[in-house]
């Protein structure tokens, strides 16, 4: 194996997501294949345990408030402060049986990126590397097709003239690596020799039968948070409430700390659950934190038979650049498994690991960014109790003492802020992680190829050999269903009896989706969350919605309506912005009766109102899928289900200008035309927000700015950003045809359906008037503020509203009809 680190030219560049797999690195490092000889330490680790037990109680004394840890009591950095040098330590980088057997892996300790990979090394300019490919036992950059061989020594650049030198800079530097117990840890020193007596070693992981479970886990806020997390063992009863068998909210009390231990190199002690303590022959639960980022909690348990049986949960942090890091965890016993257990698979396992992360997310990325935004030390920020945060205070002020030898620190008394700013992802931490945190079991918010900081899929997955062979099994898997499904939907159209159209049918849509859809549940990938937001109230409507199937007589209809939506969105992922339009310019003109697919001169669907309105296709196949595997079900005595409603008979173009908004209205016209609907303001506020995906044509926003004749832009609308005005005029240059140009409304997020709309009307960069006028109006402000700082209170009131929409002027008894052709009306 070899390491590589990024040449400093690259140190301002973009931080690349590990997820991508990206990396940009000049250095490299041989990987000794020995294991680190048994550790002779654990043996002082083990007499030194009793020895400083006898003094606990000499350290839990304290003045004032018993219940909160005083500020007094903290480490006074100036005289406390001890000799440290981040990168004269050991970091842990990677499991070694997860390292790719084939492939470049990119990794990041602090601001320094590398690349490790067995049998090679290098890294050039801002190539990703990483993605780079082993040719003949060198690593080639794809880019550009340099080559490294496993020294560091640039041997091929293909641009070079005949005859010409490879420059000296194009080799790299070496970083010594070495693999102990099972993980592969890199000193970061050039300067210092690499001290092997550093290396943690963990004694229960070098007992005879101990067995562990470990994964490696990517996380959106710094190490220091990340290892406060982990010292907190107060909130799991609350945070992780039934999330594995051992926590129960229930079971939330007081804890007792007993500090046995503190030195430079950092702290440990005993703990466990005040009530527990008087239990004859108790042995508490024994913490040990060591610098630069390890913490192992253990524990002893006598048997009936007298045998001791030792557990253990390591957690091995990697600082990987500000607000992120990277987690091994192991948990372990010496305990035989019951024989049941034996038979879940270890994705099983994973999976609820990566759940337990995904529940702390939310919070714990929040906290990151208070800390990043107060710029003072935790304890003008925290209020430590003595019967849960001991551990807490303890790391912050270890802080104290060593944070000047690092990049960059928040202590308990004292602080060192980045010298350069963090390192921004593809959306910001806090809203997307807490997304993920509300639903745990869904884990991402895109598809499992995005590059989501809230997807399980690049949280953990691609760091997992074993998961990732799920994954491709599940591709496999999914091949095979189509086919199948093909076969089983060919079946259902040739045979005559009823019965039998509907076995296939429910074969294919409901066993096989079911099948894929467990599958790609724990992994926490998942469709996108437009499709997902817009499929349930999009096929109660248009037509399809007028199809009221006879009781039983077609029980996977809504199965087919939501899977043909889904499949169009995979292939046009435009498809949940143009449904989502079509569904308020038909509601908004006759009410939602589907009278604006009628065709036909002078229909709604005529006027030049509605001539962008896409969609159509859409709900023709589906119509059409419905009509196969669910005939004569349209008529019919009406059936009251949800969905139920009917197709309207009139379509006029007169009515379609007076009821849709242009974009150019103000807020008063708007508001008029959803009072008139039975809507409110902040339904207004709210539906305004369906232009978080969506593509507009340039004559709908054009007229807010102009060019002068030397090219200057004027901003007419003094409400739309002066940047964002000569950006749109770039991307609608002058004299080009308005049919075959489209701009996104959202420009960070045009797919997926969040609460970015608001964000960038607080940023002056609405698209249309329209947008612009709901922050210039304090009737609408404070709405717009309070979505775009809670994704969560954007669904919860787009819900509400979005229905109250789908039933404005809905037709139902003897009110108009239920077509047999979506776009004709019944004759």
């Amino acid at each position: 194996m070899a390491l590589l680190q990024l040449p400093p030219i690259l140190a301002a560049a973009a931080l690349p997501s590990h997820s991508e797999k990206l990396s940009r690195t000049n250095a490299r490092i041989t990987l000794s294949t020995t294991q680190i000889p048994s550790n002779p330490r654990h043996h002082q680790l083990k007499k030194n345990r009793h020895k400083l037990s006898a003094v606990a109680e000499g350290i839990t004394a304290a003045a004032g408030d018993e219940s909160v840890i005083q500020e007094d009591e903290a480490v006074e950095h100036k005289e406390s402060s001890a000799r440290y040098d981040w990168t004269e330590e050991w970091y842990p980088l990677y499991l070694t049986k997860q390292v790719p057997d084939d492939a470049p892996l990119g990794l990041t300790v602090f601001d320094k990126q590398v690349v490790l990979f067995k049998d090679g090394d290098g890294v050039i300019r801002l190539a990703k590397l990483s993605e780079g490919q082993l040719y003949d036992g060198r690593l080639e950059c794809l880019y550009h097709g340099w080559q490294f061989e496993g020294n560091g020594k640039c041997v091929k650049i293909p641009q070079l003239s005949a005859g010409a030198k490879i420059p000296a800079s194009a080799c790299v530097r070496t970083y010594e690596i070495k693999d102990s117990q099972g993980v592969i840890w890199i000193w970061m020193s050039h300067k210092t020799p690499p001290n092997l007596e550093k290396i943690p070693w963990f004694e229960n992981f070098d007992r005879p039968g101990f067995r562990d479970v470990s994964t490696i886990h990517e996380l959106p806020y710094d190490h220091s948070i990340l290892l406060e997390n982990l010292m907190d063992p107060s909130h799991v009863p609350i945070s992780h409430d039934r999330t594995d068998w051992t926590a129960k909210r229930e079971d939330a009390t007081a804890l007792f700390f007993e500090v046995v231990e503190r030195t430079d190199r950092g702290f440990a002690g005993h703990w466990g659950r005040e009530r527990d303590r008087s239990m004859p022959d108790y042995i508490p639960n024994f913490l040990r934190f060591e610098a630069p980022c390890v913490l192992q909690n253990n524990r002893e348990i006598v048997d009936k038979n007298g045998e001791r049986n030792y557990f253990s949960g390591l957690f091995l942090c990697r600082p990987s650049g500000q607000g992120k890091s990277m987690l091994i965890v192991r948990f372990g016993n010496t305990t035989q498994p019951p024989p049941m257990l034996k038979l879940f698979p270890q994705w099983y396992f994973h999976q609820n690991a990566c759940k337990v992360f995904e529940q702390d997310m939310g919070f714990l990325s929040s906290q990151n960014e208070i800390l990043m935004k107060e710029k003072v030390p935790t304890r003008k920020l925290y209020i430590n109790l003595r019967s849960s945060d001991v551990w807490v205070a303890e790391y912050r002020k270890w802080m104290d003492k060593v944070g000047h030898g690092m990049p960059y620190y928040f202590g308990h008394s004292s602080i060192s802020l980045p010298e350069i700013p963090a390192v921004v992802e593809h959306a910001p931490a806090g809203f997307v992680a807490n997304f993920s945190a509300s639903q745990p079991a869904k884990g991402g918010v895109g598809t499992m190829e995005a590059p989501n900081p809230a997807n399980r899929y690049f949280r953990h997955v691609v760091h997992c050999k074993g998961c990732m062979s799920v994954v491709k099994s599940s591709h496999s898997w999914k091949k095979a269903l189509s086919v199948a499904a093909a076969v089983s939907t060919t079946l259902a159209i040739l045979v005559s009896g009823r019965q039998w159209k509907v076995l296939f049918l429910l074969s294919t849509a409901v066993l096989l989706a079911g099948c894929a859809v467990l599958i790609s549940q724990w992994l926490g990938i998942c469709s996108p969350l437009s499709k997902h937001v817009l499929l349930l109230p999009l096929m109660t409507s248009f037509c399809i919605k007028g199809i009221q199937p006879k009781a039983g007589s077609c029980p996977a209809a809504e199965i087919i309506v939501k899977n043909t939506v889904r499949s169009a969105s995979d292939l046009d992922p435009t498809i949940p912005g143009k449904l989502l339009r079509l569904l308020f310019h038909d509601c908004f003109v006759e009410g939602c009766d589907a009278s604006i697919l009628l065709q036909g001169n002078g229909t709604e669907r005529s006027d030049p109102g509605n001539t962008s309105v896409d969609g159509f296709a859409v709900i023709d196949s589906a119509k059409r899928l419905l009509e196969t595997f669910c005939p004569e079900t349209t008529g019919g005595p009406s059936v009251q289900i949800p969905t139920g409603r009917r197709d309207g008979r009139i379509s006029a173009a007169a009515n379609v200008r007076p009821n849709i908004i242009d974009t150019s209205f103000t807020l008063d016209e708007m508001a008029k035309l959803f009072f008139a609907k039975g809507l409110s303001m902040d339904d207004l506020v709210t539906l305004s927000g369906g232009h978080t995906i969506g593509k507009s044509h340039c004559s709908s926003f054009s007229d807010r700015f102009k060019l002068d004749p030397n090219g200057n832009v004027t901003v007419i609308d003094s409400s739309l950003d002066q940047q964002y005005a000569v950006q749109l005029t770039k991307m609608c240059p002058a004299g080009a045809r308005d049919d075959l140009i489209t701009v996104n409304n959202d420009p960070s997020t045009p797919f997926q359906f969040d609460n970015q709309y608001y964000k960038i009307l607080l940023e002056h960069k609405g698209l249309f008037q329209s947008d612009s006028a709901l922050v210039n109006d304090n009737r609408t402000m404070n709405k717009v503020v309070e979505f775009a700082n809670s994704q969560d209170d954007f669904f919860e009131s787009w819900a509400v509203s979005f229905l109250k929409l789908s039933v404005v002027g809905v037709k139902t008894g003897d009110e108009g009809e239920i077509r047999q052709s979506c776009s004709m009306p019944n004759r």
